[in-house]
C-alpha cells in the first residue's frame, strides 16, 4: 500500500479529458495533494466563426470559444480551491473536431497518436513523480485520453495510476468491473490503492465552481465519501 504524505514535495499530474472531470473523479485525491497539476486535454478554441455545439447551446452558449473560454474560468476556480495548478493542451472537443483536432497546431496523424505525445511530452518536461489518468469510459474523448495516456507510461518511468471517470462509474454499476477485466485481459496490472477521503465541503466547493455544467450533469453524487477510486497499474 503507498503512503503518502500530503505535504511533501513530490510532483504530481492528473491528466482529464475535459475542463471538470479530473475535479469530478479525484477531487479528494488532490485536496490531500496540493500543488497537483491537471493537464486537461480537450480544452482548445474552436475559433471565433463557430457555433457551438447543441451541448454548449444548452448551456447557455452562442459559439464554441464563448463556451471554451467560460468553462477553463469555471475550471481555474475549481482547481484554486483545490489547491492545483491548470494546464491546458488545446485539443478541441469531440463536437468541434471538424476541419482540425488542434488549437493552434498543425496535427498531422491522426488525433490518437497526437495526444500520446502531448502526454509524453508534459511528462519529459513536469519530470512527475505520479500521473493519474482516465480508467476510460465509452464517451470518445475519455477513451482517446484513456488509450493515449497508457501508451505514453508505457514508454516512461513513472508511478501510474487510473481514476474512475465520475459521474458515469456511478451511473452505470458495472462500469470499473467490465474497464478492470479489459485492461487486464491485456495483461496489465490494475490494484485499487486508498483514496483520502478529503473535505466533502471542499469538493463539492470545487465542482460548484462548474456552473455551466452542472446543470447538464448530474454531479450531486460525486462529493460522497468513498465515491472515488484509483488503481495502480503495472505494465
Amino acid at each position: 500500500m503507498e503512503t503518502v504524505d500530503p505535504h511533501d514535495s513530490e510532483v504530481n499530474v492528473v491528466i482529464s479529458p475535459h475542463l471538470d472531470d479530473a475535479v469530478l473523479s479525484t477531487g479528494f485525491w488532490m485536496t490531500e495533494h496540493p500543488g497537483s497539476t491537471v493537464v486537461t486535454v480537450c480544452a482548445g478554441l474552436p475559433g471565433p466563426l463557430v457555433p457551438a455545439s447543441g451541448w454548449d447551446q444548452a448551456g447557455g452558449f452562442s459559439s464554441g470559444d464563448e463556451a471554451v473560454l467560460s468553462r477553463r474560468r469555471e475550471d481555474q476556480a475549481a482547481l484554486l480551491t483545490l489547491g492545483a495548478r491548470q494546464r491546458l493542451l488545446g485539443f478541441l472537443d469531440g463536437p468541434y473536431r471538424t476541419a482540425r483536432v488542434h488549437e493552434n497546431r498543425y496535427v498531422g496523424s491522426g488525433i490518437d497518436e497526437a495526444v500520446e505525445q502531448a502526454l509524453i511530452e508534459v511528462i519529459d518536461e513536469l519530470q512527475p513523480d505520479r500521473v493519474l489518468i482516465p480508467i476510460g469510459w465509452g464517451q470518445t474523448d475519455h477513451s482517446i485520453v484513456s488509450e493515449a495516456g497508457l501508451r505514453a507510461l508505457s514508454q516512461r518511468h513513472v508511478n501510474g495510476f487510473a481514476y474512475a471517470d465520475l459521474p458515469y462509474a456511478i451511473a452505470d454499476p458495472d462500469f470499473l468491473s467490465t474497464r478492470i477485466n479489459e485492461l487486464q485481459a491485456r495483461g496489465m496490472g490494475i490494484d485499487e490503492v486508498p483514496v483520502p477521503q478529503g473535505d466533502p465541503a471542499t469538493k463539492a466547493q470545487a465542482i460548484s465552481c462548474y456552473q455551466s455544467q452542472i446543470a447538464l450533469v448530474d454531479v450531486s453524487r460525486c462529493s460522497d465519501p468513498g465515491v472515488e477510486h484509483i488503481f495502480r497499474l503495472g505494465f
